[in-house]
């Protein structure tokens, strides 16, 4: 009665399935596997994760399914190896040793024709520290076309803690003048809001030559980075002569002054 608990529509009848199967270990794993050709794609899911609890020989099964032709089967694949895997803690720079087993895994992910898959090993790779993701962060950024919200969002969630070291590498492919920036490095920039670029952004904010949308997108960015350069930068937009700049810079300064950015500048010098 085991997998007929496992597929109760009922949360805690079929947690107690899968503790059952579980706990038998790797000689379930035929019964477990013969439901992932099920018609129900919920009851694949849940087998896909009892797999990743059973073993050595279960967890291989999953990683074979990362290279199923069904992308919710990829996804989930993955998803379960990550349920096996303790996250790491940013105060721990070091990965753990199932972390670093599965990287590899990641690595060949992060070029999966999927974005949905793209966006899941952008989301594993939140806590890794930025030597041991580099290339496969920057290759998930290749991935992104410049429009997929989801996806820009997955791509801040991967890098944080560490956008100044990616924007360092993405440099180059971002050219010398900001103005010439298309809408995906816009959007990457928005996303990232790095303080290294708190020139570039002002530069596009002040330009007549950029839409009035980019325009105020570069406020929105310098809006959201922490440091004084950006403090001064949004000060001096307030004089824009072009009042839609003016006033959301305007906005900017008197909601960040309360906290953000209230020790970063002497206010009341402030005209």
């Amino acid at each position: 009665g085991q997998i007929a608990a496992l597929l109760n529509p009922a949360v805690n009848v079929r947690v107690l399935g899968f503790e059952a199967l579980e706990e038998q270990g790797e000689k379930v794993i035929e019964p477990v596997m013969a439901l992932l050709t099920s018609p129900n794609p919920y009851h694949r899911a849940r087998a896909i994760f009892v797999l990743a609890h059973l073993g050595a020989e279960g967890q291989f099964e999953v990683e074979r399914l990362l290279k199923a032709v069904d992308t919710p089967v990829r996804i989930t694949a993955l998803r379960a190896l990550r349920s096996i895997t303790p996250e790491n803690s940013k105060s721990i720079p070091a990965l753990t040793a199932s972390q670093k087993a599965l990287l590899p895994l990641l690595g060949n992910l992060a070029n999966d024709p999927s974005p949905a898959v793209r966006r899941e090993v952008a989301i594993a790779l939140r806590d890794v520290p930025y030597n041991d993701c580099r290339f496969m962060l920057l290759n998930l950024i290749k991935g992104y076309d410049g429009q997929d919200r989801y996806y820009l969002t997955a791509l801040g969630q991967a890098a944080d803690g560490k956008e100044d070291a990616l924007v360092a590498d993405l440099r180059l492919s971002m050219g010398t003048d900001p103005l010439e920036w298309d809408q995906k490095t816009a959007n990457l920039v928005w996303e990232l809001h790095p303080a290294t670029l708190v020139p570039q952004l002002k530069k596009r904010a002040e330009s007549s030559k950029l839409t009035v949308d980019a325009r105020k997108q570069a406020v929105v960015t310098l809006g959201f980075i922490k440091s004084q350069a950006a403090a001064k930068a949004m000060v001096d937009l307030t004089k824009s002569p072009e009042k839609d700049i003016a006033d959301q810079a305007n906005y900017w300064v008197n909601f960040r002054r309360g906290y953000d950015w209230a020790t970063l500048l002497n206010w009341e010098d402030v005209a």
